[in-house]
């Protein structure tokens, strides 16, 4: 496997995923490289996990410059791994993933009948997937039912967030507290 000093990530091709530089090594068991960027609260249940699971990791805190501009504490962590563990932690973090979507999903189904739309995003999403008014829901509802991963961010400074739902034809975007859905982005095929 390859791997850019610029980005701390491990590759497979000759060109790196993150910046598309060509100058790329070997991977030694020593470089640590980048498993994935996350909040400031899940940062701590994957190290966690990990470290539980005997995988080393290392949080560095990431963000924006106006963040620390005023002083503000950085709230997106991206984590890594040495590369001897990097595979295994990359398996296990799809293992959290799938967990946590299952976990996410029942939450939703649970929930289903607090799905509810604005009456404006309810026309436009009935022209754009050219389905009556009344389905614009149950066509949420079989996304959430169907989606291959679910992922929950919470709003800084906020109680609720944003529930994202992804499937092969789309992203549901829901709001985490109300169950409203905010948006349905179709991917270009």
């Amino acid at each position: 496997m390859n791997y850019c000093e610029n980005c701390h990530a491990a590759c497979e091709g000759d060109v790196c995923p993150f910046c598309g530089t060509k100058k790329l090594r070997n991977a030694t068991a020593e470089d640590f490289c980048y498993l994935c960027q996350c909040d400031e609260w899940q940062c701590d249940g994957i190290a966690d996990a990990l470290e539980e699971n005997g995988i080393h990791c290392v949080a560095m805190p990431y963000g924006r410059g106006v963040e620390s501009q005023f002083g503000l504490p950085l709230s997106v962590y991206r984590m890594f791994v040495p590369f001897f563990h990097y595979e295994r932690a990359r398996d296990f973090l799809e293992q959290m993933q799938s967990a946590r979507t299952e976990e996410l999903r029942k939450g939703l189904l649970q929930n289903i009948g607090r799905l509810n739309i604005g009456l404006r995003l309810e026309r436009r999403l009935s022209k754009k997937l050219k389905i009556p008014r009344e389905r614009v829901l149950d066509f949420c509802a079989d996304i959430i039912k169907s989606c291959g991963a679910i992922s929950c961010e919470k709003n800084n400074g906020a109680t609720g967030g944003f529930i994202f739902c992804y499937a092969d034809e789309c992203t549901l975007t829901l709001d985490s507290s109300t169950y409203e859905v905010l948006a349905i982005d179709l991917t270009d095929k």
